[in-house]
């Protein structure tokens, strides 16, 4: 990209103010240099693509506990991980002692793209279960076969609240190839579930913004209360705030 724009440069300035000029050997090494440039993004850019030739997808079931009152409060999770080498690079044992380093998807400083969605459907048993659909890339189908395999990710639960990380996690040292995970959390006939505005970016099928414009909740409020029915979830709308 440099050699062409400083040529386009070089010929606009010899035209308007007929200065400035490249010499014939100076033209051929550029011309040189540029074509192989060329060739090497060429050849860099098939053999990156060559290990996306192919995509596998594998399924695994999380268990969730039932909570009392059948109430689940969906947060994103904002615990930062570090890797080994991390921990041991910045000493987290002695230099954050009893601390927790938090993390979340505003700061712009995530190692994956965006890489997480999240159904919530109704489940056809009387206990929640979250479904993890992981998919890869790869060579061939053996290779995304083992890059899926090979990709985990953060889900934890602590008494009602359910925590969502935003990201999937690949080992250290592992070449991206589009991994992604597709959650389906399963929750039974009349839950009520309370989702945090932060996962807005990561769920689908439901509004947070229009279920919390509904109840007339203004901007501080930071989550969206819905119910799950036979048709899937529905905004609990606040009939009394409403009339408020």
């Amino acid at each position: 990209a440099f050699i062409p724009v400083i040529t386009i440069i070089l010929v606009t300035f010899k035209g308007i103010f007929n200065v400035g000029s490249v010499g014939k050997s100076t033209g051929t090494v550029l011309l040189v240099l540029w074509l192989c440039s060329l060739g090497m993004l060429i050849f860099f850019a098939t053999k990156i693509a060559s290990g996306f030739r192919e995509q596998a997808t594998i399924t695994e079931t999380v268990g969730v506990k039932p909570t009392k009152n059948n109430i689940y409060h969906l947060k994103l999770n904002d615990i930062k991980y570090f890797s080994h080498e991390d921990s041991v690079r910045l000493d987290i044992k002695n230099n954050f002692r009893n601390m927790v380093v938090t993390d979340d998807d505003y700061n712009g400083f995530h190692d994956e793209p965006r890489s997480v969605t999240l159904f919530i459907e109704r489940s056809d048993i009387s206990t929640p279960k979250l479904e993890e659909t992981f998919r890869a890339n790869g060579a061939n189908y053996e290779a995304a076969l083992y890059n899926a395999r090979n990709t985990a990710y953060m889900f934890n639960q602590q008494d009602s609240v359910l925590r969502f990380d935003y990201s999937v996690r690949r080992r250290p040292n592992m070449s991206w190839h589009a991994e992604e995970v597709t959650l389906t959390l399963k929750l039974p006939l009349n839950a009520k579930v309370v989702i945090d505005q932060k996962l807005d970016n990561y769920i689908q099928g439901v509004n947070l913004y229009e279920c919390r414009d509904l109840n007339r909740r203004d901007n501080k409020v930071n989550y969206s209360i819905f119910t799950m029915t036979d048709n899937g979830l529905q905004c609990k709308v606040d009939t009394g705030e409403v009339a408020k």
